[in-house]
């Protein structure tokens, strides 16, 4: 081990080498660079999204996208909704609902003289 005068040596070195320290001073200007920049980081990444979005390639590429998917849509409900005559009787005694056109728009009361 070390003697207890070489420890209080070092000891007396450390605190004399605290004596001559300054102050750090900063760019003037630093605070202003870290606003700029926070304000900047968020910024650059919905802008560079809305520049990608808003190219003409890739909205018409959206669109068309987007009217494939509706006509897939409408055709596969179309050819799966088709019930054969006898399901369509039974779903429509079941469920109440009108089984022709006049039913739908007429509908007879029961309750009338």
């Amino acid at each position: 081990m070390t003697n207890p005068e070489n420890i209080s040596k070092q000891v007396e070195e450390t605190l004399a080498s605290l004596d001559h320290i300054e102050r750090a001073t900063a760019n003037p200007f630093l605070y202003t660079r870290i606003i700029a920049s926070l304000k900047s980081d968020g910024a650059k990444d919905w802008s560079w999204a809305a520049r990608f979005l808003s190219r003409p390639v890739i909205a018409l590429a959206a669109v068309v996208v987007v009217i494939i998917m509706n006509a897939v849509v409408v055709f596969q409900s179309s050819e799966t909704s088709q019930l054969l005559p006898e399901e369509e009787q039974i779903f429509a005694s079941e469920y109440n609902y009108p089984q022709t056109t006049a039913d739908r728009f007429y509908s007879v009361n029961d309750e009338q003289p």
